[in-house]
């Protein structure tokens, strides 16, 4: 593959504004999307990561599709060589809207074991068989029915990984087996983490590194499910043997109980959004800058009339989803019309879609909160201020200061504007 350089055309344009992983495990097209952001929290969690020499459970979020995987990605091509990591998708790998603590352990000890097999871990003979006999322990009678039928004439190892591949393929599409596992698991998790541990001391005798297991997308489950995850078991999901980090929602961390679970997890780290606007209401030039770079990256400047781009940069309030969504929908625009630019007007028609969402997403109780935030820039975490957050219509940039975003001033307007002709 040769150099990625910035699409020149919209169809191009409009694949490369995706925000799909694939993208991401592209490693060509990692390399020439990515941007250094001045408010990324890596190097500290890198740093602390190092540091620690314990095995400390880490939470790691911030606001959906704030950048967070493309921030991990990083992570993990700068720690790979030191470490052995296991890196999985819970969207990817479970059903997210059935998921229970044990599926987080399971498929930890699962993703270990396959991970440690496929980099050439040694395990001895009789750790085999102990691995496969817990396996048949923990099967639905669908599943061992089927390793043994495919397993036939081959070997131990073999049949251990026929086990993970056929439990992870039930455990997302089969809501029988899910429950007849969950079953045998539940009074016995004390094995599972057993066994977690069992293979990461196999992983750090055979390749001489520390094994770490990165969870991500748990941002992406219901967050009354994951909360309920993470305030009932902490103590279940902090006992293995090894570092864990957990891509958690954001809500996780705005609850008042958060504190009661906080401490179990040593290392936390928050990606904030990328600032726009400061204080006084100014444009943040760093901040701005940071996204005209992610935008050029992806597409070339030729495609956008004067100013169009800069005011595409204004009004996403540092949201990468909407930055993206606006930019697509664009694209899609400058094709239907048979344009070859991008102009201020098409983004003022996105713009309007993005400013109809929220008003569906926002119920009228929350105005009084939305007009305090914008007077004074911050607010007290109550149960107003976390549901604005959660749903990105108010920014945090962190240290209490909060902004609203400019679609939803757009609401705010609107409203005032009919307040005013009422009045008249």
């Amino acid at each position: 593959m040769g150099e990625l350089r910035p699409a020149d055309n919209f169809s191009d344009a409009y694949n490369a504004l995706s925000l799909d992983k694939e993208l991401l495990e592209n490693k060509g097209m990692y390399n020439a999307y990515y941007v250094l952001r001045e408010n990324s929290p890596i190097e500290n969690l890198e740093a602390k990561i190092r540091m620690d020499r314990t095995y400390s459970k880490i939470l790691y979020t911030g606001h959906r599709k704030s950048g967070k995987s493309t921030e991990l990605y990083r992570l993990i091509h700068d720690i790979k060589e030191d470490y052995f990591i296991v890196f999985f998708s819970v969207f990817d790998e479970l059903e997210v809207s059935d998921i229970k603590y044990v599926d987080l352990l399971l498929m930890t000890a699962l993703k270990l074991c396959s991970e440690a097999i496929k980099g050439g871990v040694h395990f001895d003979e009789d750790s085999v068989v102990e691995l496969n006999e817990w396996l048949i322990q923990m099967s639905s009678e669908v599943t061992k029915s089927r390793v043994e039928e495919k397993s036939k004439g081959k070997g131990l190892v073999a049949k251990l990984k026929l086990f993970i591949v056929e439990i992870v393929a039930d455990f997302q599409t089969d809501f029988s087996s899910r429950v007849e596992i969950r079953e045998r698991l539940e009074p016995r998790t004390t094995e599972v983490i057993e066994k977690i541990n069992i293979i990461t001391e196999f992983i750090r005798q055979s390749v001489g590194k520390e094994p770490i297991v990165i969870m991500d997308d748990l941002d992406h489950v219901d967050q009354d499910l994951v909360w309920k995850i993470f305030y009932g078991y902490t103590k279940s999901l902090t006992r293995p043997d090894c570092k864990i980090m957990f891509t958690v929602p954001i809500s996780l961390i705005y609850k008042r109980e958060f504190a009661r679970i906080e401490r179990d997890f040593p290392i936390r780290e928050v990606l904030p959004l990328i600032k726009t606007r400061n204080e006084d209401g100014s444009d943040n030039k760093e901040g701005l800058d940071c996204l005209k770079e992610i935008i050029l990256r992806r597409v070339s400047v030729d495609l956008f009339e004067k100013n169009a781009l800069k005011h595409l940069l204004g009004i996403c309030n540092g949201v990468l989803v909407d930055l993206f969504s606006v930019a697509r929908g664009c694209c899609a625009k400058a094709v239907a019309s048979n344009s070859d630019k991008i102009s201020w007007d098409m983004v003022d028609e996105e713009f309007e879609k993005l400013v109809n969402s929220f008003r569906r997403a926002i119920d009228k109780k929350y105005y009084p909160k939305l007009k305090e935030i914008k007077r004074n820039k911050t607010s007290d975490m109550d149960s107003a201020t976390r549901a604005l957050l959660e749903i990105l219509a108010v920014a945090d940039y962190g240290g209490g200061y909060y902004y609203v975003h400019p679609a939803v001033e757009q609401l705010l307007k609107e409203k005032n504007s009919r307040v005013v002709v009422a009045d008249k």
